[in-house]
């Protein structure tokens, strides 16, 4: 966690950024914008939702199919070791009717690389992370949709630096 000189920290400053310094409708103006120019008339995926089976990735499908008249595909990339309670949440995704194509490396890779994570960086968690950003994309360009979505950006919501927060859509 980082602290600045008047002694608030990137979470806190972020979190007033969000309630005093954002012009919420100017941005839903945007977002609005954004799905127009992108939207399919014919009903095929017209955006990529990278999707952990946490909390953000499912309130951004619905709401981008209800709301905007998008029509999301849902990509993971699998951990080593799936939560009991993020996958239940990705297969009731699919029950509510969005489809989702899910990655996953063979297991003695996915060993290797956590253990490799492990002994240089400290966290066995960094392949899926990284395999969370690559993996949609990779699909996204296979399907030729040009608009990824995301949810929210934990390294800024809780502690992390001020420079990642401000990351918002990724368009192919």
């Amino acid at each position: 966690m980082h602290v600045d000189e008047d002694g608030v920290c990137d979470s806190c400053r972020h979190s007033h950024n969000k309630n005093h310094l954002i012009d919420w409708d100017e941005r839903h103006k945007e977002l609005t914008e954004l799905c127009n120019q992108h939207r399919s008339k014919d009903g095929s995926y017209d955006c990529v939702i990278p999707s952990s089976g946490g909390k953000d990735s499912g309130s951004v499908t619905h709401k981008l199919k209800h709301k905007y008249g998008m029509h999301p595909l849902n990509v993971t990339y699998s951990p080593l070791v799936s939560h009991p309670i993020g996958w239940q949440n990705l297969v009731s995704l699919n029950w509510a009717g969005f489809d989702t194509i899910i990655g996953m490396a063979r297991g003695d890779v996915q060993r290797r690389l956590c253990k490799e994570a492990m002994v240089e960086m400290g966290d066995p968690f960094q392949p899926f992370i990284y395999g969370q950003v690559l993996f949609p994309i990779n699909i996204a360009m296979k399907y030729g949709i040009k608009l990824i979505f995301g949810g929210e950006n934990a390294e800024a919501e809780y502690g992390g630096l001020q420079r990642h927060g401000k990351r918002k859509v990724m368009m192919l």
